[in-house]
């Protein structure tokens, strides 16, 4: 059995990869979403409030994105997909 970056690989107990990133994905957004829900003053998130998040959401995608990682380009448009959706989850929690 060989090590992996994230455990044994070949394990019984092992989580497929797209479903690894795609529950990731969705609890990062919702993270983000909850917390521009709880800094939003009257029910809609403040501008800066949705730049400052994009801001890390684009330094999050180039550090360990799924697809822009080490690079701006790709890290940019991983970030505006990121930041959208989580603007979606904020919807609904609005």
């Amino acid at each position: 059995m060989r090590a992996g970056r994230h455990g044994p690989v070949g394990c019984a107990w092992s989580i497929p990869v797209p479903v690894r990133d795609a529950a990731g994905l969705g609890l990062s957004t919702l993270a983000v979403s909850a917390v521009l829900y709880a800094l939003a003053p009257e029910g809609r998130p403040l501008i800066r409030h949705i730049v400052a998040a994009g801001v890390a959401l684009l330094v999050w995608c180039y550090c360990d994105g799924m697809v822009g990682r080490l690079s701006w380009g790709l890290a940019a448009m991983e970030a505006l997909l990121r930041l959208r959706l989580s603007l979606a989850w904020a919807e609904l929690l609005f």
